[in-house]
């Protein structure tokens, strides 16, 4: 499944939520809405500077939209294209804080936020993941809510083994939120 297939599937569910608003429904406060955000493509590998993506929901239209509404984010999910360059086995964690201030691993740990763990590449392949299958990986749902409603938060991938060399395309953020009453 392609990125450009996971987002018109995902805008063609908007558009009957909106839809449904002109018909006279009450928007987020009649149920979920799905809030997609893409996150730029990153290359992290051994020796380089920690590798660090920053996400702005302030810049996000839907979730602008909808903002004033959001009782709740029920579901957080994700979708990308993961790429082994080197000859071991990569392996690694995604955390994320509000604050750029995590510079080292031990910061992060410290200040941040464990998104996502288990995920592992073989050497020269290519791993998809799809939003069904992100749901293995998701640890720490509440705290990552927290970070999330920040609006503006930044993401870090750590390495668990070295060396690595790793390419992740196509990142897209899944949230599915529910209005308030």
């Amino acid at each position: 499944m392609t990125k450009r297939f996971v987002l018109f599937t995902l805008k063609s569910a908007l558009a009957v939520l909106a839809l449904m608003v002109i018909m006279g429904a009450n928007c987020v406060t009649s149920g979920n809405v799905v809030i997609i955000e893409e996150i730029e493509d990153f290359v992290a590998q051994t020796s380089s500077t920690l590798t660090t993506e920053n996400v702005n929901l302030t810049e996000n239209e839907d979730w602008q939209d909808q903002k004033e509404d959001i009782n709740s984010i029920d579901d957080i999910g994700f979708a990308c294209r993961i790429t082994n360059n080197a000859a071991a086995t990569a392996a690694g964690q995604l955390w994320i804080s509000k604050a750029k201030q995590q510079t080292t691993i031990e910061a992060i740990k410290t200040n941040g936020v464990l998104v996502l763990d288990g995920i592992t590449v073989e050497p020269g392949q290519t791993r998809e993941i799809k939003w069904g299958e992100s749901h293995d990986f998701i640890k720490n749902f509440d705290a990552t809510k927290e970070v999330i409603f920040a609006e503006n938060f930044w993401v870090y991938f750590i390495a668990s083994e070295v060396p690595f060399n790793i390419t992740v395309e196509d990142i897209v953020l899944i949230m599915s939120i529910n209005g308030k009453p």
